[in-house]
């Protein structure tokens, strides 16, 4: 089997060990194989060679035990991933008023230049992915608040379109960061672009009979 190129194939291939450690257990207890103990010996010292392999490039999970954790971890890093991307926009909601045009710009392109190299960053230092789940959601949100807030500030009448960039930028980080949720995002973006636009196209319709 050719060496695994992403953490996804990793984790797979340790997958794979796993349940046929489970599956030669069977068949030795139902007597339709028989390994010697040399050979037993054998196989687990090359597995465990492949596993330290792959964890110590990947950070895959390697037993039931540790597959539990990660998912609890992924659930955990979603949860605060949402939490905390719902504070940013309750925050500036909260002090947007006693700002000034200039400041407002400023802080909008300020943190979705910042929020997007954190990202960036923390990517490059995060194995796991959990904690570039948290930034990445943040820097959509404010990708997301940039935009709202443009319009708002220089008179823009709220358009459907605005779905679009904010699907292209769900959609980079997305592949970028390997994340499921803002690929999720990106696609109700463009579900919902499709949705609306469909709509205006029946109202126009009717308004022309």
């Amino acid at each position: 089997m050719a060496e695994p190129l992403t953490r996804a194939e990793a984790q797979a291939r340790a997958e794979e060990i796993r349940f046929f450690a489970l599956e030669l257990a069977r068949l030795e207890m139902a007597q339709v194989v028989s390994l010697s103990d040399e050979q037993h010996r054998h196989i687990e010292a090359y597995h465990r060679n492949v596993l330290a392999e792959l964890s110590q490039q990947f950070d895959i999970d390697r037993d039931m035990r540790s597959k539990q954790l990660s998912l609890a971890m992924r659930v955990a890093s979603l949860l605060g991933a949402i939490a905390l991307a719902a504070s940013v926009f309750f925050l500036f909601h909260q002090f947007w008023g006693r700002l000034g045009t200039g400041p407002q710009v400023t802080t909008l392109l300020g943190g979705s230049g910042l929020t997007y190299c954190a990202t960036l960053w923390v990517r490059s230092k995060d194995d796991n992915g959990y904690f570039t789940k948290l930034v990445a959601l943040v820097a959509f949100a404010c990708f997301v608040l940039n935009i709202q807030m443009m319009g708002e500030i220089f008179n823009v009448n709220p358009s459907d379109k605005a779905l679009l960039p904010w699907a292209a930028y769900a959609f980079l980080l997305a592949y970028m960061c390997d994340l499921r949720l803002l690929l999720a995002a990106g696609l109700l973006c463009i579900t919902a672009f499709i949705a609306a636009t469909a709509i205006i196209i029946d109202h126009s319709k009717m308004w022309r009979k």
